[in-house]
């Protein structure tokens, strides 16, 4: 056990690298990661790319709590370099492949990172930008081409020895921060969210809760509904026992839209499993427009049933100066089980 709290779970049940470790030494030969070809990586394969990966970041500078910036597709090489940043005990910070411009300089500064790990066709639009914190970027995909005032490495810095890997400072706790995602702006710039799950445990009852934070897309109306039916399929994947089960985020999607609609059918809104009234306005995104009513309702709390009582349900719209404190107003449950 990793700590005293039993509400907790230990690190080696819920901290990536201990988990991807104990896995990999348990059942190495185990498919970890299928393609689309039928080919697999199994475990102990994959541990052992994220461990040379982890040592060239390490060899780069990249420590304990560092930010590094991820702006690659979604492939094997993204999965690998995002396992290799939190092996680090770094925070893993993938961006939009879309990004340039304003908005590119905006989350690059945000984010803090002195590297980057990005696509070679995106490392030109670095050029384009104020860098803030910036010094290097590895490129992946091909020769790293010249960028002013940017040193641009090779895939191959990333290929470290193991054997020179320290341990962290200190265990990688569960509550350390694994991961920044950015939302997708919908009104303005996009805002760094610490994007987790944590399965929480009740030390009286001996009960579980699985939580799910998510954040969907706001222009593809496909995409938010495959993200719909992607969670749904996690859940019921992850939660095999039927424990209680929360779900909650951003949406992007109102309660007569297909997305909604098949969460809805799937699980249980709390604003309509209230036992009391719900509290507030009646929606939840407010366009940071302080003198027109809210009434788009994108933010939703989701429970499964799995003995789990609403008592109250509130959209919270505080403000000071006559300002919202975001464009989405907090949404508050209060559950019993």
């Amino acid at each position: 056990m990793s700590h005293a709290d039993p509400r907790i779970p230990a690190r080696e049940d819920c901290v990536l690298r201990y988990v991807l470790e104990r896995r990999a030494d348990a059942h190495p030969e185990r498919p970890f990661i299928r393609l689309g070809d039928g080919s697999a990586i199994a475990y102990g394969e994959f541990r052992d790319a994220v461990r040379r990966t982890a040592a060239g970041l390490a060899a780069l500078g990249v420590g304990q709590g560092d930010t590094v910036t991820v702006w690659m597709p979604n492939g094997v090489d993204m999965v690998r370099v995002w396992f290799a940043i939190n092996w680090l005990g770094a925070v893993y910070v993938p961006i939009n492949v879309a990004y340039r411009g304003n908005l590119l300089a905006h989350v690059v500064a945000n984010a803090g990172s002195r590297l980057i790990v990005a696509s070679v066709d995106l490392v030109a639009r670095l050029g384009e930008i104020d860098r803030s914190a910036l010094e290097t970027a590895v490129v992946v995909g091909g020769p790293p081409p010249a960028v002013a005032g940017l040193r641009t490495l090779p895939a191959t810095a990333l290929d470290g020895d193991p054997a020179t890997l320290a341990e962290p400072a200190r265990p990688i706790e569960p509550w350390d921060v694994q991961s920044i995602i950015y939302t997708s702006g919908t009104t303005g710039r996009s805002k760094g969210v610490v994007s987790s799950y944590a399965h929480l445990y009740d030390s009286l009852a001996n009960k579980k809760i699985w939580v799910f934070n998510t954040h969907f897309d706001h222009i593809g109306e496909t995409a938010r509904l495959r993200s719909a039916e992607l969670i749904i399929s996690k859940i019921k994947e992850f939660n095999k026992q039927n424990e209680p089960i929360v779900l909650m985020g951003d949406f992007n999607s109102e309660p007569t839209e297909p997305p909604a609609k098949l969460l809805s059918r799937a699980l249980i809104d709390t604003r309509a499993a209230s036992e009391e009234p719900s509290f507030g306005p009646e929606g939840t995104f407010n366009a940071s427009k302080f003198n027109e009513p809210v009434t788009r309702l994108i933010d939703y709390i989701f429970i499964n049933g799995s003995g789990m009582k609403v008592k109250q349900h509130a959209v919270l719209s505080d403000s000071r100066d006559c300002h919202y404190p975001s464009d989405h107003l907090p949404v508050l449950a209060r559950m019993e089980y």
